[in-house]
C-alpha cells in the first residue's frame, strides 16, 4: 500500500515538473514563430508583428521564471490576474485601451501581419478582461 502512495506522488510532481516547463517550451516556439514571421517579412507590418512577438514570448518567459524563483509558485493567476476589484477596474481600462488600439490597427491595413495583430490584440484583451473578472470573483467566493 505504501508503494502506491509513493508512485502517486512521484507521478504528480512528474506532472507538475512537465507542466512547469511546457510554458517554457510553448513560449519559446511562440518566439521562433515570431522570428520566421519578422525574417520572411511579406505584407507590411510583418517584420514590426513578429519583433513584438518574440520580445513579449522572451519577457513572458522571464517573468515566469522569475516569479518561481521569487515565491515558488508555478501558477499563472498569481502573476498575470489582478486579484481585487480596484485593480480590476484598473486593469479593465487599460485592456479596452488595447483592444481599441487592436481595432484601429486591423482596420488601418486591408490584411497581412499588422490585420492579424489588431485582430490578436481585440482577442487578447478580451480574453484578460475575462480571466481577470473571474479571478476576483473566485477570489471573493473563497473569503465570503
Amino acid at each position: 500500500m505504501m508503494g502506491h502512495d509513493t508512485r502517486d506522488l512521484r507521478d504528480s510532481t512528474l506532472c507538475t515538473w512537465f507542466a512547469f516547463w511546457a510554458q517554457f517550451v510553448v513560449l519559446g516556439a511562440a518566439a521562433v514563430l515570431g522570428a520566421g514571421f519578422a525574417g520572411a517579412d511579406i505584407e507590411p507590418g510583418d517584420q514590426t508583428c513578429g519583433l513584438i512577438l518574440i520580445v513579449s514570448a522572451c519577457l513572458l518567459m522571464f517573468l515566469r521564471l522569475k516569479a518561481w524563483f521569487d515565491t515558488g509558485t508555478t501558477g499563472w493567476s498569481g502573476s498575470l490576474l489582478v486579484a481585487d476589484m480596484a485593480n480590476l477596474v484598473a486593469v479593465t481600462v487599460v485592456f479596452i485601451g488595447l483592444a481599441l488600439a487592436g481595432i484601429v490597427i486591423g482596420a488601418s491595413v486591408s490584411h497581412g501581419g499588422l490585420h492579424s495583430a489588431g485582430v490578436a490584440l481585440v482577442l487578447t484583451s478580451a480574453l484578460g478582461i475575462f480571466l481577470s473578472l473571474k479571478n476576483v470573483f473566485d477570489i471573493r467566493e473563497r473569503h465570503i
